[in-house]
């Protein structure tokens, strides 16, 4: 670990725990916060737990409410640092920016930032999946009791999965927040009458709607003694059905409208998702896609003016 995020550590540790205490702890092991060196060096691994250890152990707290402690308060000190990457409108657009945010972060000190990856649910509800080589889960629970402090916003966490990825520990939380990110639009009609078989919209009308049209006249014409009502029940069924369909496409061209608004406004913190006929959710899965990419580089040229700011 590079020696640039221990200090920035251990003046959260001197906020958290107390400055003459921790300041103990680091003559003991031989650490001079004072005497740092070159920042992008790395800081032995060993020794970092072993003052992770001492710090739970004089505190009388368990490592993991030291490292949960240390994350939450870690968002206050780069909130500091980097205010231009909190302007955000909510916690889970922040959250969402997070793994991006690490590696700008990190960039220059030549590391492999933890993933933090963002995948959402709901408008107010999201999947987070944290993976790193270092047993930091608690850390990144703390991360996002912070982030939920700094917005002062209710996020509630449920830890769903925990384990180990090859060399990576990994944790995946589901998270409910109390203001929306992503807008998520869904053609509930598509999916019923596709049957589940098919996800393209034209052969939906292409080959289903036929057979339900040829099966609605035969009911009809066989059930109904007057061929003239048969055929107006049957007319109007085709209807509602069009019209229904109708419905479901006008839904999908709203949804790239409001895409190409927010692009109008300059606006990356609100993407849209939509989950339906395969010719709408290409276009709005790569819509989706090329909003990251703009927010990539938008807090990539952040990154650059607040270094520049703070030379």
């Amino acid at each position: 670990m590079k020696k640039l995020l221990v200090f920035t550590w251990i003046e959260t540790w001197k906020k958290i725990f107390g400055d003459e205490k921790i300041s103990k702890i680091l003559k003991d092991n031989n650490v001079n916060p004072e005497e740092k060196g070159s920042l992008l060096d790395d800081f032995d691994e060993t020794l970092l737990e072993k003052i992770i250890k001492e710090i739970s152990e004089s505190n009388n707290v368990s490592r993991s409410e030291v490292m949960r402690k240390t994350g939450r308060e870690n968002i206050n000190t780069f909130s500091k640092w980097y205010p231009l990457f909190f302007k955000k409108p909510s916690a889970l657009s922040f959250l969402a920016a997070m793994d991006t945010i690490h590696m700008l972060l990190t960039r220059r000190l030549g590391i492999l930032p933890p993933r933090i990856i963002y995948q959402p649910i709901t408008s107010t509800q999201s999947y987070l999946i944290y993976k790193s080589k270092r047993e930091f889960s608690d850390y990144f629970l703390g991360l996002i009791e912070g982030v939920s402090d700094y917005f002062n916003e209710k996020i509630d966490v449920e830890i769903i999965e925990k384990g180990k990825d090859g060399e990576f520990n990994y944790l995946k939380v589901k998270l409910t927040a109390e203001k929306p990110y992503v807008k998520i639009e869904k053609m509930n009609f598509f999916r019923i009458i596709s049957l589940g078989m098919f996800k393209s919209m034209k052969y939906v009308f292409i080959i289903l709607m036929p057979i339900f049209i040829i099966l609605i006249s035969w009911l009809s014409f066989t059930y109904i003694d007057n061929n003239i009502i048969a055929a107006i029940i049957t007319g109007i069924i085709y209807f509602v059905l069009s019209a229904l369909g109708t419905s479901e496409y006008n839904k999908g061209h709203r949804v790239i409208l409001d895409i190409l608004n927010n692009y109008k406004k300059r606006n990356f913190d609100y993407p849209v998702k939509f989950e339906g006929a395969k010719e709408v959710t290409e276009i709005t899965d790569g819509f989706y896609e090329l909003t990251d990419e703009f927010r990539k580089i938008l807090l990539g040229v952040t990154g650059d003016v607040q270094e520049i700011e703070g030379q």
